[in-house]
């Protein structure tokens, strides 16, 4: 992992994965990555907004994976990052990206854009903390099920039947992330999700948090198709029909 900041404090944590971390598949689910870090690392900036994040996910962590933690903290710049490490080998690395910047994209929630909007929904009392803010693996939780819902429209076919019935999963590879702030108890926010990019093997798709006629959270992620297998999963072609149903959104 290279970086550019001069001294740094550095701390270790050892975390096990269990069943709540994992999916069906035994695989660790992604919103998961950032609650143990809050656990282990609850001073870093990742949860004090506005923050820039990447996330890249290197190899797949699985039920009963014991990983080293290692968090590393700038002492003179705001650098920070923390890896997942298993045999010396990263599996993930989260670090701070580029400077906050204040404004984020102002069209996200307009008509006129070929984004996908998954309906107003009220910020309740279980995806928040005591300071009544959304936790932001919470936010991770409802992008997850935004893009699920994407899939569904655009193929017009249940998500669960691409898993179950034609065993293809579609895990994200990365993450880039700016968020101005995260919304509160009671408040009423959407998620956009827009296509970008189509691959032989990927599709990059970017989306946003919205809240009245404010955009929160801009993200950009990098979903990869697999084949799902009985120890894990190997990487496949899109197959045509799913290609055509996405191209044809970026196209209009």
């Amino acid at each position: 992992m290279t970086k550019e900041w001069g001294p740094s404090d550095t701390q270790h944590r050892q975390v096990t994965i269990r069943f709540p971390h994992v999916d069906h598949a035994g695989i660790m689910f992604y919103p998961r990555y950032i609650e143990i870090l809050h656990a282990n690392f609850p001073r870093l900036p990742l949860y004090s907004p506005p923050v820039n994040f990447q996330i890249e996910f290197l190899r797949p962590n699985r039920l009963g994976d014991r990983i080293e933690l290692v968090s590393e903290q700038s002492t003179n710049s705001a650098g920070w990052s923390v890896s997942g490490k298993m045999d010396e080998q990263d599996c993930f690395v989260i670090k701070s990206a580029d400077e906050v910047t204040p404004t984020l994209a102002s069209d996200a929630h307009q008509v006129h854009t070929n984004a996908y909007m998954n309906g107003d929904q009220v910020v309740g009392e279980w995806s928040v903390d005591r300071n009544s803010q959304m936790y932001l693996s919470r936010y991770f939780e409802l992008l997850n099920i935004a893009v699920e819902e994407w899939f569904e429209d655009t193929l017009q076919m249940p998500f669960y039947r691409m898993h179950v019935e034609h065993q293809i999963g579609i895990p994200t590879a990365t993450f880039s992330t700016r968020c101005r702030a995260l919304p509160n108890l009671g408040d009423t926010i959407s998620l956009w999700v827009q296509p970008m990019r189509i691959g032989q093997r990927s599709m990059t798709a970017r989306s946003w948090l919205v809240r009245g006629d404010e955009c929160l959270i801009e993200t950009q992620q990098v979903i990869v198709f697999v084949r799902m297998l009985e120890k894990g999963y190997e990487t496949v072609v899109i197959p045509d029909d799913v290609r055509i149903a996405f191209q044809s959104k970026m196209d209009n």
